[in-house]
């Protein structure tokens, strides 16, 4: 077990953390919620966690997103950590193709692209 698994001081740490799931929850239960499984540095806010949980349960995805919207309100609020960089992947295309589109992972999907006419 890590010292920030423990929860010992150590300054500031890297969280390579990425998206396994298209969805809002996929960062704000595991990283903020008082119990997150990623939750290295202790944050706790009742609220926040309310909201998350009403989201996970909420019966349509718009609902969802609504209520994720209100916990992320939070954590800007808050502020938990410094998010210091993002990573970014860049890509381009030419005019001769079409229907090139980007997924939530940001891959390009392959399959759609078609020659343009």
């Amino acid at each position: 077990m890590t010292k920030v698994e423990k929860k010992t001081p150590v300054g500031a740490f890297r969280m390579g953390w990425v998206m396994d799931y298209p969805t809002m929850e996929d960062y704000l239960g595991p990283l903020y919620s008082t119990n997150g499984s990623s939750n290295y540095y202790g944050y706790s806010n009742p609220e926040f966690d309310k909201l998350v949980k009403e989201g996970s349960a909420a019966k349509t995805q718009d609902e969802a997103i609504a209520k994720y919207q209100q916990a992320e309100d939070i954590l800007a609020k808050d502020m938990p950590v410094i998010p210091l960089r993002f990573g970014e992947n860049v890509f381009g295309h030419s005019s001769k193709v079409k229907n090139v589109e980007m997924d939530l992972f940001q891959r390009v999907n392959l399959v759609k692209i078609e020659a343009a006419s």
